[in-house]
């Protein structure tokens, strides 16, 4: 086991499976106690034994991260039982079939801005005081590039993440000299549950998928500092994070990796 984030604490919302499980258990490896947070009580468990198999310890949370009161109460027992939280991923997500905007089922369509989105701020609140309270931290919101670009058929999702990217960045702002810092990363195409539902990926080739460890590598980069210079950024898990981090000062000073609009003249090109 690695020791780079030997007496950690991390609080993993989605851990039961997926990404993040996957990052639950990177997270483990390198020395972190985990508390893995989902709906589902069997997996969190299940997951909560692997983490402990890293010779670390876990905490099994089983809660819907729509429910504001039960996430706080998540928050304090997490603390309770593992020590302050250092490291938060908020990963916990949901999608719906692929379908026009015009024909969507609003409250299906809402669903999925409560969970991906609501479900952050829930999570965000009960765990970031304590951060900024102890001057030290670092919250990853799981988005996509889905939300960077139009994507016909899946407005749902990809407005849920344009809004993680946003928040990463708007948040990051607001910890300014506070010690906590706030990122956005972009898991690329990892074979999911979620994933699998989803009509539009069943044609992709096998070379186009990302392997889900890449995800949980990033994470615990992220989780050991190694993206600090980056910090209110969207980092994608092809990125060359090392270069991206020699390079973070003109990234700064031309606004990149960040979602926003570029504004010219026509004749002159974007400014």
């Amino acid at each position: 086991m690695s020791s780079d984030l030997a007496g950690s604490v991390a609080f993993v919302t989605g851990g039961g499976r997926g990404i993040g499980r996957a990052a639950a258990l990177a997270l483990a490896a390198a020395g972190a106690s985990v508390a893995v947070v989902a709906r589902n009580g069997d997996e969190v468990r299940s997951v909560a034994t692997e983490v402990e198999a890293h010779g670390v310890r876990a905490f099994a949370v089983p809660v819907d991260v729509t429910d504001r009161g039960s996430v706080h109460e998540a928050a304090r027992a997490a603390e309770a039982e593992l020590g302050p939280i250092d490291l938060l991923i908020c990963n916990a997500g949901v999608g719906v079939p692929p379908t026009p905007v015009w024909e969507a089922d609003p409250v299906d369509w809402w669903r999925v801005q409560e969970v991906n989105v609501l479900g952050v701020l829930h999570t965000v609140q009960a765990v970031v005081p304590g951060m900024v309270r102890r001057g030290r931290g670092r919250v990853v919101h799981v988005a996509s590039l889905l939300g960077s670009r139009p994507t016909p058929g899946v407005s749902a999702y990809a407005c849920s993440k344009a809004s993680l990217m946003r928040l990463a960045d708007t948040l990051d702002g607001e910890l300014a000299d506070t010690g906590v810092r706030s990122f956005a990363m972009s898991p690329g195409l990892v074979r999911t549950e979620m994933t699998a539902e989803m009509e539009r990926h069943v044609t992709v080739p096998d070379d186009a998928w990302t392997g889900i460890e890449a995800s949980a590598e990033l994470i615990v980069r992220i989780a050991a500092g190694h993206a600090d210079p980056l910090s209110g950024r969207m980092l994608h898990v092809d990125d060359d994070l090392d270069d991206l981090v020699r390079h973070a000062a003109t990234i700064e000073e031309r606004g990149w990796y960040q979602l926003r609009v570029f504004r010219g003249r026509a004749e002159e090109g974007p400014a």
